[in-house]
């Protein structure tokens, strides 16, 4: 019997192919099905990391930043009991000062001169505690903003707990904000009554009964020098401090323009500043703090606007990108009916609607105008541009 080979292909190895290709369709399949749970999971598993990440710097921020040992609540303390210590020195100065005439002549001037010295310390000390205060709320209301910006659902099955996440961050940003507030209000205002109470009839007081000692003079010139330099200093720096922590808010907002804006404002104010303060007369280890803060304000915020900006090819690719990172938050607020009262959402449906490429070849006029306009959709203080920047 002759042996067919084509009846044999057909018959046996036919169907073996046939049963190759649906055991390579299902598995095909199964790994198509398998490859899919496998990016759920993982974007899960992202979505888990990010609420485990936003925990996580809430907690710092509440448990370090905060009320840690050398968070703001602790340096705020600290501030108190030294500027308590500042006015019981003056007082112990005076009395000491009284008390003169009725001591050794070297005992005397010895403990006088030892006053005079902790005074000029503790100023030293009132100065550097109330920068850090002032730098760790900065700080700690960068970090906070836009810390719980995830979505509430966006982890299923976690709802519940992020959202309630969420609003401990709202309410401790909230707390934290209003808390910066009286801080800078009620440290100015416990400064200004430290400064004052070191007038100048205390001084002249304190010289006439010193003219017996005339190797205290020059201790008591610094300590009079220190704080006569405070008058003229202070409030030329709070001036640039506040322009610095309005460039950081549009640095971190990624606001280009009105970045750009903020800075040149900021190198103008410093420059007067600096010469305010080396007009004033006073001496290079009065100064040198104050000009050095200056320097390293301006340079800092140069550096961080570049850090920030100095990527993009041009300023319409930085305004794209400001309009990613702004429009989704500003949309998920137009979906929600509270939030939506506070908001401009006609405009922003107008200029999400702008293709992104569009945006990024826009002119530099054009890019502001846009950016500007974005920011109307808020109602708030950067409420748009001049017309005139419109071509």
């Amino acid at each position: 019997m002759k042996y067919d080979t084509n009846r044999f292909r057909i018959a046996v190895i036919a169907p073996m192919l046939l049963a190759s290709a649906a055991l390579a369709d299902s598995i095909d399949d199964q790994n198509a099905a398998l490859n899919e749970k496998q990016v759920e999971l993982a974007q899960r598993l992202g979505r888990l990391d990010a609420v485990g990440a936003m925990h996580g710097r809430y907690v710092l921020l509440r448990d370090a930043s905060f009320a840690g040992r050398e968070g703001v609540r602790g340096l705020a303390e600290k501030w108190h009991v030294e500027a308590d210590g500042w006015v019981k020195g003056w007082h112990e100065l005076l009395e000491l000062v009284r008390r003169a005439p009725d001591l050794p002549a070297l005992e005397a001037q010895s403990k006088v001169k030892d006053r005079l010295l902790a005074q000029q310390a503790s100023w030293a000390e009132l100065k550097r505690l109330r920068s850090r205060i002032r730098m760790g709320y900065g700080a700690m209301l960068v970090h906070l903003d836009g810390l719980g910006a995830l979505r509430s659902d966006a982890v299923p099955g976690y709802e519940s707990q992020v959202a309630a996440l969420k609003e401990n961050i709202r309410s401790f940003e909230t707390s934290m904000r209003n808390s910066a507030s009286y801080y800078e209000s009620s440290l100015q205002s416990e400064w200004d009554t430290l400064v004052d109470a070191t007038d100048e009839a205390l001084i002249t007081k304190l010289k006439q009964q010193l003219v017996r000692y005339p190797e205290l003079r020059q201790a008591l010139a610094r300590l009079e020098e220190m704080v006569r330099a405070e008058r003229v200093v202070e409030p030329l720096l709070q001036g640039v401090r506040q322009q610095y922590d309005a460039l950081g808010a549009h640095i971190d907002g990624r606001r280009v323009f009105h970045a750009e804006d903020a800075l040149a404002a900021l190198e103008a104010s410093a420059e007067v500043a600096t010469n305010g303060i080396r007009g004033g007369g006073f001496d290079a280890e009065t100064t040198t703090p104050a000009l050095q803060t200056l320097k390293n304000w301006t340079s800092a915020s140069q550096r961080r606007f570049r850090q920030t900006f100095g990527f993009f090819p041009n300023r319409g690719a930085a305004v794209q990108d400001y309009v990613l990172y702004e429009a989704p938050e500003l949309a998920r607020k137009c979906r929600d009916a509270a939030l939506r009262k506070e908001l401009n959402c006609d405009l922003l449906r107008t200029l999400v609607a702008v293709p992104s490429a569009k945006i990024a070849a826009m002119s530099n006029a054009d890019a502001r105008y846009f950016e500007f306009t974005l920011e109307r959709v808020k109602g708030g203080p950067l409420a748009g541009a001049p017309a005139s920047e419109r071509n």
